[in-house]
Formats: structure tokens, C-alpha cells, sequence
């Protein structure tokens, strides 16, 4: 979204700034102050290089650095070319502001802050605008975008709704591996994060492949409180292509209890005991290469048969929910069909006399 702010008038910003001046001036300080009235930016920077080589902890002289590398960025026309200076500006702000910390003053925190705001509204609306600015965004649109976007992420690290904007960008371009990627740096960020971005994270994760990382965004939803449908089935349907068959039969079964009248629940639940079924008869025949009657063995044979049954059951129930859905006939006949071919497999595997 756009964030409104006040309009950046860097004339005003400097002259302010030379109402504070140090009990004792640094004459490289001062220097610095006229070259950037009059626009000089490289000889401004050369003289606050030589005041900092001088005093190494004077926030002032980091303050003005900050300044000249904010008024540089600000003043390039190439979008993409601005990012060196805005890491530069921020780097020299973050340092003078830890210095004003330590010493206990204000100095030119209140300066500062404004800047990085203003510096950071610039550039995070221009990437909305021209992400929002007609209903058929270009590809070289969306570009131009993520350059503001990035530069805005440059000047204010823990900005979640520019990681945001620039995800959606990326998947505007049908990058999601980048999308994510984008998104993913937010998870670390020492932040409130709304539900919302939770389950973006989760579905980005889920397009990519990762779903330890999916998992993980739902079940921190779970554990701050949230428990709706769209949660337990976009936990479902990460668990099932991760093959947790287990735990998305768990959950489909309290969905079940809640709603026994619905066919979706029941059919997502008879596909989660066919995959147990078959993982388990798979362990049935690891155990049985060693130990062909052993308890063991049994015990796995007799479970990857119970959830096999089990599966049948719920099968039928989710026919007689929704009699006559090509979706659940077809998927019964599957279970069938690839449950024959399993026990036919096994069978195979075995000699005659076991």
C-alpha cells in the first residue's frame, strides 16, 4: 500500500541542519556544509572523509555523510543506480545514530529519522504506483518497480510491506521462486507479522517445493491462536504433497467430526489412509527381508492392511455423500485399482511356501 508523507524539500532540510552547529566547528564539517548548499556533492565528500579520518566517532561529521549520499541517490535520474548510495546513506546514519545513543543526545536523531522516512516513502510509493497505476502492468513496469522497491528495502531494512509489494511483483513477472524468496527474508525480521503473511509465506513456500518452510508458517499461525478453515486446509494440502500422511489424517479427522456431512472431508481423508496404507506396507517388506514372521513384521502387515480397510470405508462414505461425483468414483476406482497392483507387487516378493 502507499504510505503518505510529507514532501521532501531538501533546501529546508540543510538549512535547518546549520542552526546546529558544534561547539567547536570542524572546518571540514563547515566546508562540507557549503559545498552541499551549492550542490558540490563530490567535493562535500571529500572534505567528510578527511573530518571523519580526523574524528572517526563524530556523529555530526557521520550525519552529514549520510546527507550527501541521501541528496546523490535523490538526484540520479537511473532508478537502478541509486542503490550504492542509499547503502552508503543509511550505513552513515545508522552510525551516527548509535553514537547520539551512547552519548545520551538527541543530536540530530529527529534529522535523520526524517530523512530515512522520506528517503523510504519516495521510493516504496513510486514502486506502488507503478504497480497500480493502470489495470495492464508491463513487464517493464513491474521492473522499474522492484528497482524503487529494492531501493526502499536498501533504506529500511524491516519494511514488511515493501518485501510484500515486491513479492507480488514477482509473481506479477510468474517468478515465484523469487517471490518467495523475497517474502522468506520477512520471516526472520524481528516484527509483528499479520496473519496474512503467514499464509502467503505458506502458499510461496508450497509453489517452490519447500514445505518444511510452509508447515512451519501454518503451524506458527496455529500456536498464536488462529484456527480457521482456510488454515487446516492449506496445512492439509501442504502435509499431503510433503506425504505426511499421517498428520494430514489427523487433522481430517477433526475436520470430519466437526462437518461428518462433508464429502471433500471424507474422500482428502480415505486418499490420507491409502497413502499410510501403502507406506506401511512398504516398512511391512524391509522388516520381512529379515525377519519374515517375526512380531514386528506382522504388527506392520496387520496395520498397512487396517488402513487399507479403513480407507475403503471412508471411500464409501464419501460416495454415499455425493452419490453419483465423477471426482469420488474416479478416485475409489484408483484406490482400487493401485491397491491391487500393491498387493500384487508383495505378493511377488515373496516364495511360495511363505
Amino acid at each position: 500500500m502507499a504510505i503518505n508523507h510529507s514532501t521532501r524539500i531538501a533546501s529546508l532540510v540543510l538549512a535547518f541542519g546549520f542552526l546546529f552547529g558544534c561547539s567547536a566547528p570542524n572546518p571540514y564539517i563547515e566546508s562540507t556544509k557549503d559545498n552541499l548548499d551549492g550542490g558540490d556533492y563530490r567535493s562535500a565528500l571529500q572534505s567528510i572523509e578527511t573530518a571523519l579520518t580526523e574524528e572517526p566517532e563524530n556523529a555530526e561529521a557521520h550525519y552529514y555523510r549520510g546527507l550527501i549520499y541521501h541528496e546523490m541517490a535523490q538526484s540520479e535520474d537511473n532508478i537502478n543506480q541509486r542503490d550504492e548510495d542509499y547503502e552508503e546513506m543509511r550505513g552513515s546514519f545508522s552510525t551516527a545514530l548509535e553514537i547520539y545513543s551512547e552519548s545520551s543526545r538527541r543530536g540530530r536523531t529527529s534529522d535523520i529519522e526524517y530523512l530515512i522516512s522520506s528517503a523510504w516513502s519516495d521510493e516504496h510509493n513510486a514502486g506502488y504506483s507503478k504497480l497500480n497505476e493502470s489495470e495492464s502492468v508491463s513487464n517493464d513496469d513491474i521492473e522499474t518497480a522492484l528497482a524503487h522497491l529494492s531501493n526502499a528495502i536498501i533504506i529500511e531494512p524491516d519494511s514488511i510491506v515493501s518485501y510484500e509489494l515486491a513479492s507480488e511483483a514477482y509473481l506479477k513477472l510468474e517468478d515465484p521462486a523469487q517471490a518467495f524468496q523475497t517474502l522468506d527474508k520477512v520471516m526472520d525480521l524481528e516484527v509483528e507479522l499479520k496473519q496474512s503473511t503467514y499464509e502467503r509465506h505458506a502458499y510461496l513456500a508450497l509453489q517452490v517445493g519447500d514445505f518444511e518452510k510452509a508447515m512451519q508458517s501454518y503451524y506458527t499461525l496455529q500456536e498464536e491462536g488462529f484456527d480457521d478453515l482456510n488454515l487446516s486446509h492449506g496445512l492439509i494440502n501442504t502435509l499431503k504433497q510433503a506425504e505426511e500422511h499421517r498428520k494430514a489424517a489427523d487433522i481430517l479427522e477433526d475436520l470430519l467430526e466437526r462437518s461428518p456431512d462433508n464429502p471433500d472431508y471424507a474422500l482428502t481423508y480415505a486418499k490420507q489412509l491409502y497413502g499410510l496404507a501403502v507406506g506401511q506396507f512398504e516398512s511391512w517388506l524391509d522388516t520381512y527381508r529379515d525377519d519374515p514372521f517375526g512380531d514386528v513384521t506382522r504388527t506392520r502387515f496387520n496395520e498397512a492392511l487396517s488402513y487399507a480397510e479403513e480407507a475403503e470405508v471412508k471411500f464409501n462414505e464419501a460416495e454415499e455423500l455425493a452419490t453419483g461425483s465423477e471426482n469420488v468414483v474416479s478416485a475409489k476406482a484408483i484406490f482400487f485399482q493401485n491397491m491391487t497392483a500393491e498387493l500384487a507387487d508383495m505378493r511377488s516378493g515373496v516364495s511360495e511356501d511363505e
